[in-house]
């Protein structure tokens, strides 16, 4: 019994693990599996998240460090492993780094940092221009200089840092005449309009297109001298002129059609499209062309008279108007006159708007309605001394009629009746040159080489590009905000609008038009903020949504000169139009506007220009050589020696020690900080030119410019004249720097003089 109870428990206790009576795996007791031979004698436990080991099916351990990944956005971020460790996701990083990419995933890059590294950024160059510059490489906004733009202004700046300043621009290889697009007496001869497109030819090849917006000039194929133009769609337009010239505008391009040439050599008068195939041109000398879509060919009209214009209600039904009353008709056979005897004015101009009733104009004043079923004729003149030169209408309650060449005048029929319109702003010394009528729209061209509209409202104004007034005045906010203001006169001189043009850097525009004032002189603050002189003692005020007049606290000042320091500070002068005629100068524009007294007093003189080294540091000159001075903190402007008895008309000071004054025979003053001196003597070629401004970007480069085209510069040591070849007078002078200089002309030809490029 004691052997029976050792031997039990003996045979027991292995019974849990390997049995000495079995030899082979038994289930394990615990799960049921059954272990492999040569394992440790215990089964494998199931894997343990967080352990620091990763053990199928755990495809990361959240006790391991986060290994890196490639997030969806392409930065580098860290696996982030959920809590069961059987899933895991590519987490982008909390911060941004600097480095050009958008590291957190958020659809940003570099937030927090001035820019994104290596990528483009927007920047504004030294000259003003918005453009794009590259980020640095620690996120910081590149220096003003490395902005660069797409494109190449007009404006001494290298905008595209290419290394060239102002390639492709005329101002950049001399002084370049940029406004009107087409200068000049006579340089445009006639219009033509639909209501998508128009076209302007004139002489020398001048041509310009409207596109519904603005005007822009046009490559001709010739030097050509054009006389007449007929626009029948944005596709297609025909333009005839001397020396039998005659071009095609298919839509892209104008091309001279030689054939006519090799028929005529007479000057072409008017052109008539009823279609592509069947065009009319008539011109000296009887002269009568037809292009019948494959040729042309003359058409006999039994006169030798000249033949100035062509109007056509179809194909056999065509009248033809020329000198001395001559009137033609084709019936579709033949041409026959039709003239009455007592018409012996030239006939200029026909148009209708159906065939039973046509009206005819011409020298004189001369207006008739023909009525081809009665065999009528009924004078319909109107009482003018100018011939019209064009006809057109849109119905039969909206015919014009314009031309003249001793001011101009411009008619309107009204289905009752002719009368002279006097609404339009004479300001061209001789008048429409032809005009067109598109619906309520009418369009004159005039002979200086200006463009006039006038809308459904019954305003006429010139059209951008084409304003041919008289510039008083230039000043700037920068290269792109560049203002320049004149009038409109009537035939006698008297002024009607005041117009004020901005430049962009580019072109020039004409954003504001003035009616019933007139400013003589302007001053820019900024972009949107914009003040004028005008005569009649107001100072209108551009905020850059409208037009203010700002007042002086005294009636019947004629103010003549504007100049400001900044925004707080602007300076008006002129003098008083009543009483004793006392000069005038204010302060402003906070109100009310504070007089400057002249000290000693000088009654009857004028006070004509304004300009400073700052606020408190003043100089203005006007009528008898006077020159006067405001002292800092001072309301009055005292009076100094300028050694001459000649109207002074614009200054300009450099420093408290350097100034220069200009006026009348060549006048040049010179301020040294102690006195003024003459800088001109007898000898020079500006003496006895009356010089109306002075502007300068230091004491050693300074520009005048005055009458005939008179244009100066003075660089430290001498006065020299500059090579502009203009013969008009040159008003006003301003620029944004040495290499980028603007003149204005006043002589009803609204030039402006442009110079930029690197150096010069």
């Amino acid at each position: 019994m004691r052997w029976t109870r050792w031997i039990v428990p003996f045979l027991v206790l292995p019974a849990a693990g390997c049995s000495l009576l079995y030899p082979f795996d038994l289930p394990d007791a615990a799960d049921g599996t059954v272990e492999a031979d040569g394992g440790d004698g215990e089964a494998e436990a199931p894997p343990v998240c967080g352990d620091g080991v990763v053990a199928a099916p755990e495809v990361c351990d959240t006790a391991l460090a986060p290994e890196p990944c490639t997030t969806a956005c392409g930065s580098t971020g860290a696996w982030s492993c959920a809590a069961d460790c059987r899933t895991r996701s590519c987490a982008a990083p909390v911060d941004e780094s600097c480095n050009g990419a958008d590291d957190d995933c958020d659809g940003s890059t570099d937030e927090g940092y001035e820019c994104a590294a290596g990528l483009p950024v927007d920047c504004t160059s030294p000259c003003g221009v918005t453009g794009t510059a590259t980020c640095t490489v620690t996120c910081e906004r590149p220096p003003p200089w490395e902005c660069r733009t797409g494109t190449e202004l007009c404006n001494g700046c290298d905008d595209n840092r290419d290394g060239a300043t102002d390639e492709g621009c005329a101002c950049a290889t001399g002084w370049a005449v940029e406004h009107p697009l087409a200068p000049g007496p006579e340089s445009l001869q006639a219009i033509s309009m639909t209501d998508r497109f128009g076209v302007v030819v004139g002489t020398f090849g001048n041509i310009l297109h409207y596109d519904g917006t603005s005007w822009r000039r046009v490559a001709s194929p010739a030097p050509h001298n054009m006389k007449t133009v007929f626009v029948s769609s944005p596709t297609f337009a025909v333009a005839a002129g001397f020396g039998a010239a005659l071009a095609r505008w298919d839509g892209t391009s104008w091309t001279t059609d030689t054939e006519v040439s090799s028929l005529v050599s007479v000057a072409l008068y008017s052109v008539f499209v009823l279609a592509r195939d069947n065009i009319w041109v008539s011109g000296g000398s009887g002269t009568m062309l037809h292009w019948d879509g494959a040729a042309w060919s003359r058409s006999d009209t039994h006169t030798v008279q000249h033949l100035y214009e062509v109007f056509a209600f179809g194909p056999n039904d065509i009248y033809v108007g020329g000198r001395s009353g001559t009137i033609l008709h084709w019936d579709g056979s033949d041409w026959a006159s039709i003239a009455p005897g007592w018409i012996t004015d030239d006939v200029d101009a026909i148009w209708g708007a159906d065939p039973g009733t046509v009206y005819l104009a011409g020298g004189n004043g001369l207006i008739v309605r023909y009525e081809p079923g009665e065999d009528r004729w009924t004078d319909l003149s109107v009482p003018t001394g100018e011939s019209f030169t064009s006809m057109d209408g849109s119905s039969a309650t909206n015919i014009w009629a314009a031309g003249g060449f001793a001011g101009g005048a411009i008619a309107h029929f009204d289905g009752a009746s002719w009368s002279l319109d006097p609404s339009w702003p004479s300001i061209d010394r001789r008048g429409p040159m032809g005009l067109s009528v598109v619906g309520d729209d009418v369009y004159a061209v005039m002979h200086d080489g200006g463009i006039l509209h006038r809308d459904a409202a019954g305003v006429w104004q010139p059209m951008a590009g084409a304003a041919t007034v008289r510039l008083r005045s230039i000043w700037g906010a920068s290269p792109q905000d560049v203002y320049a203001s004149g009038v409109a006169t009537t035939a006698g001189g008297s002024s009607t609008a005041t117009a004020v043009l901005r430049y962009d850097g580019a072109s020039w525009s004409l954003p504001h038009w003035l009616p019933r004032t007139d400013a003589q002189g302007l001053w820019v603050a900024a972009p949107n903020d914009v003040y004028l002189a005008e005569a009649g003692g107001t100072i209108p005020y551009w905020d850059g949504v409208r037009w203010t007049n700002l007042t002086l606290p005294v009636w019947g000042v004629r103010l003549a000169g504007i100049w400001g320091h900044d925004a707080a500070n602007i300076f008006v002068v002129g003098q008083q139009a009543t009483g004793d005629m006392a000069p005038a100068a204010f302060r402003g524009p906070a109100a009310p506007w504070r007089a400057l007294a002249l000290r000693p007093e000088a009654l009857g003189i004028g006070l004509t220009a304004a300009h400073g080294v700052s606020a408190d540091d003043l100089w203005v000159v006007g009528e008898a050589g006077t020159i006067a001075r405001r002292a800092a903190g001072e309301d009055y402007l005292d009076q100094l020696a300028s050694g001459t008895t000649e109207t002074l008309r614009g200054v300009w000071a450099a420093s408290a020690t350097e100034a220069f004054a200009v006026g009348d025979n060549g006048t040049i003053l010179h301020w040294d900080g102690t006195a003024w001196t003459p800088m001109t003597t007898s000898a020079d070629p500006w003496y006895g030119v009356r010089l109306y401004a002075v502007w300068g970007t230091s004491a050693g480069n300074v520009f005048a410019v005055g009458e005939g085209g008179t244009a100066l510069r003075y660089d430290g040591v001498a006065w020299a004249p500059l090579p502009v070849d203009l013969l008009d007078d040159l008003r006003g002078v301003w620029g944004s720097s040495a290499n980028n200089v603007f003149f204005v002309a006043d002589d009803r030809s609204g030039k402006i003089v442009h110079r930029c490029g690197a150096s010069w």
